[in-house]
């Protein structure tokens, strides 16, 4: 690989990018005498977590400040190993050959183990989330616990009115009507709605 730094290009020449050598050879650019242009990448992991085995923290990097990488000019599967590669912003962090060729590129990610604690004071306990997750808006200002309660009323409820064209769906103890409708001409209306 090579370093363009007036066009923030990284070229291929290889069929497989391993993100920790892309890593290492980018801080050997830089050190050669390179550091005046803008930074290509910042990164997260990487460490050692045995040295002898030779593992590692999974390695992420970000793409920044606008840099490219450009896939070696040949139709191929670009193999992207070691780590993880994310662009400043979002976006490709690839761009096209400069030639006529198709270029597909395969991901292969490190496994990651990521780990909550709902215990002890360090984090949220199961009963906030839950309460969290419930209470998230939906749609319009319903939330997921007021929708249930709606499509319960619908799908369980009993009911009343439907001879008449206007349909009245209970809660399931039958205290509140949840839902109120007219209908006629295949079509349906709902006039008041109680998710309360």
């Amino acid at each position: 690989m090579t370093f363009d730094g007036p066009n923030k290009l990284v070229i291929l020449s290889s069929t497989t990018l391993d993100l920790i050598a892309l890593w290492s050879n980018w801080k050997d650019w830089l050190l050669a005498g390179n550091a005046g242009y803008a930074l290509a990448f910042d990164t997260v992991g990487g460490e050692p977590i045995d040295p002898v085995a030779g593992t590692l923290v999974p390695l992420t990097l970000f793409q920044k400040n606008n840099w490219s990488i450009r896939p070696m000019e040949s139709d191929h599967t670009l193999d992207v190993t070691n780590g993880t590669l994310v662009r400043e912003g979002g976006g490709d962090p690839f761009v096209s050959t400069l030639g006529d060729f198709t270029v597909r590129i395969r991901y292969q990610q490190p496994v990651q183990a990521i780990g909550y604690s709902t215990a002890g004071g360090s984090g949220p306990s199961a009963a906030d989330i839950a309460a969290a997750v419930w209470s998230k808006v939906i749609e319009g200002a319903l939330t997921a616990e007021q929708i249930q309660r709606l499509l319960l009323a619908v799908s369980a409820g009993d009911a009343t009115g439907l001879e008449s064209g206007t349909p009245l769906f209970k809660s399931q103890d039958g205290t509140k009507n949840r839902v109120a409708a007219t209908y006629s001409a295949g079509a349906r209306v709902v006039t008041a709605r109680d998710a309360t």
